[in-house]
Parts: C-alpha cells; structure tokens; sequence
C-alpha cells in the first residue's frame, strides 16, 4: 500500500494552492497530504498496483497544478470535479472508487 510520503516530492507543485473553500463556504489551508491521500484511497479501493498508483498521483498533481497553479483560493467543488474527470480518461476503476467513496458518506 503506497503512503503519502512515497510522493512527496510533489509538493511544489501545490505551492500557489494556500485556500480551499468549502461548499458552506468554510475556508481552510490547503493539505496536499489530504488530496494525495485521497488518490491513493481511491487506487487502493480499486486494486490499483503501487507503480500505478504512483503514476496517477503524479499525473494527477500535474494536471492540478496546470488548472489551478496561480491560485491562491479553489473550492473542492472545482478540484474534486478536475480530479474525477482526469481520473476517468487515467484510470476509470478508481474514478469509480472516489464517487463510490463520496456517495458513501453522504
């Protein structure tokens, strides 16, 4: 089971991100560990190897950067939305896993 620290060198990517905005409009700092822990939840629930795992954190992290990489402020609307759309065209079984996850503690 791959662990957050196995991707840390991935924290400049998230060097602009300083606020989330939640949906009741709560703010509060961004956590880069929440976001790759949250990705590699969603690989683990799907089966997903270590190695692919990695990849799409990577990938992952490298779209979120380009969509939202001279932001101070997103809301988890927007990100979450970005993550699953390019978790479906990487690897739809855990685009799958993340919704599953979602509908689940709702």
């Amino acid at each position: 089971m791959l662990r957050t620290s196995g991707v840390d060198h991935l924290k400049y990517f998230f060097k602009m991100i300083t606020t989330i905005i939640k949906r009741n409009g709560d703010r509060e700092a961004f956590d880069e560990d929440k976001l790759k822990g949250s990705i590699i939840a969603a690989c683990n629930d799907a089966d997903i190897t270590e190695a692919r795992t990695r990849e799409l954190t990577i990938g992952i992290s490298e779209k979120m950067m380009n969509n939202f990489g001279g932001k101070e402020e997103v809301m988890t609307s927007e990100m979450r939305d970005s993550i699953v759309n390019e978790l479906e065209l990487m690897e739809p079984a855990v685009a799958d896993a993340w919704r599953k996850y979602e509908t689940s503690k709702n």
